[in-house]
Formats: structure tokens, sequence, C-alpha cells
């Protein structure tokens, strides 16, 4: 899949791959829009190209329920050349992942806005990573709210390693230009 780029990719110490639809393995049944599975052969071909980060947050990352996620994130433990981030077993504060590149460690955190519902049930916001804000009570994504949990996570980054990355997967469809949310949101991940 990626022979065309092959020469780039030789010669970069970190190729990052943004992976928007879920691996969630052939007996779930492949599907297009809009839940979207993609065959573990995607994965395979990211690993054999030589890509070392695959960020997994995306509006998709749910499109295959929670058994999606879960077999997404077995999938990728075949692979351990390849840092998971975005998606990840149940836990109440999952490790941050690290990349150690000559000497210099990376941290490389993803979330993605949301799943392409506007709620975020408990079972699902302790596996990916969520940019915005959620209503502990009524599970309600607020669009217009950095999630404190983002900020946390660069914190305990910045501990941990020599360099922070953090990919967010937004964006409004159709739209070239950044909403002011997420300028607002870029400027608080860098403070």
């Amino acid at each position: 899949l990626f022979e065309g780029i092959s020469d780039f990719l030789e010669k970069a110490d970190i190729k990052i791959i943004n992976q928007e639809t879920p691996l969630a393995g052939n007996n779930l049944g492949f599907s297009g829009y809009p839940l979207f599975n993609s065959p573990t052969e995607v994965g395979d071909a990211i690993a054999e190209a030589g890509f070392n980060v695959v960020l997994h947050a995306s509006n998709h990352s749910a499109d295959q329920g929670i058994n999606g996620i879960d077999s997404c994130v077995s999938f990728w433990q075949t692979h351990p050349e390849v840092l998971l981030t975005g998606i990840h077993e149940p836990a109440d504060s999952p490790e941050i992942p690290v990349l150690t590149i000559k000497d210099k460690t990376f941290a490389i955190l993803n979330y993605t806005y949301g799943p392409n519902y506007g709620t975020a049930p408990d079972n699902l916001a302790s596996r990916m990573n969520i940019l915005c804000d959620v209503n502990e009570e009524t599970k309600t994504i607020d669009f217009t709210t950095l999630n404190p949990q983002v900020l946390e996570d660069i914190k305990k980054a910045e501990e941990i390693a020599d360099i922070v990355i953090v990919c967010p997967h937004w964006g409004t469809e159709y739209a070239t230009t950044p909403s002011g949310y997420q300028e607002t949101f870029a400027l608080q991940m860098t403070e």
C-alpha cells in the first residue's frame, strides 16, 4: 500500500500515520460508511512500510463498538514495533505512549473530538482518548471545551519525555480553516 512513499519513509526516524478506521478484525465483517471496519491486512501493511506510530483516535474509532476497539488494540499487540496511541485497553489512567529514537524520548498523544455521536459512555471513554470535555452525569460531549484530561496527560508527558507531540483528530467537514475552538484548544495545549 505504501510502496510509492517508501523512499521518504526510509529517511524519517519518526513515521506517524493516522488510521481513520478501526482494524477490528476479519471476524466482525468489513464495512464502509457510515460504520467502518477495515481488514487487519491494512495494519500489516502499515507495519511493513516502517511506520512506527499509528494514531487511532478518530471519529470512527467506535464504529464497531467496544468489541471493535478491543479487537483493534489486540491486533496492534502483534506489532510491538508500532506504537499505538489514541485507543487502549480499559484503564483509569492509560500509560503515556513513548517512543525512543537516538536517546531522545517522544511522548506522542492522540485525541479525537469524539465518536460520531454526541455522547461518550464510560465504557467508550475508558478506551479512547477524547479531546472534548464530557459531562460526567449525562455523558454528553461539550465540543466547545477542552477535556481537562488532555492537559493532565501533557503535563505527565512532559515529565517523562524529552519532546511531547500532540496529534488531535479534529476538523470541520469541508472547511479549510480551523474553527475558533480548534485555535483555542491548540493554544491551551501549547501553553
